[in-house]
């Protein structure tokens, strides 16, 4: 799911929620490179800010250890959310209809 991000730096960026569980998420950002132990907040549209520490970074991915754990109900709910909304609002690009035939 879309999320925004506030490093600890005070560094913005945007990405995508994978993976979430009670305890955490694999977050996928767009062009910041996490570094492990870092702070950072999370912001979706349908949950209030999650704060956490960077556990493992590769590349523009992070695993992020949230401070609470969340409710399983609720991480139900965001998973079937998110399953629910279209492509675009999940982050992924519309799908296109390719040529079909020869030229």
């Amino acid at each position: 799911m879309p999320a925004r991000c506030r490093l600890m730096n005070g560094l913005r960026e945007s990405g995508l929620v994978c993976d979430l569980s009670t305890h955490g998420c694999c977050l996928v950002l767009r062009s910041l490179r996490p570094i492990v132990g870092g702070r950072i907040l999370i912001k979706t549209d349908t949950i209030e800010a999650l704060s956490g520490i960077i556990r493992w970074a590769q590349d523009s991915r992070c695993g992020v250890e949230f401070d609470a754990p969340l409710y399983e109900p609720v991480v139900d709910h965001l998973c079937r959310e998110f399953l629910r909304a279209p492509r675009e609002a999940r982050g992924a690009p519309p799908r296109t209809r390719g040529m079909v035939g020869s030229y």
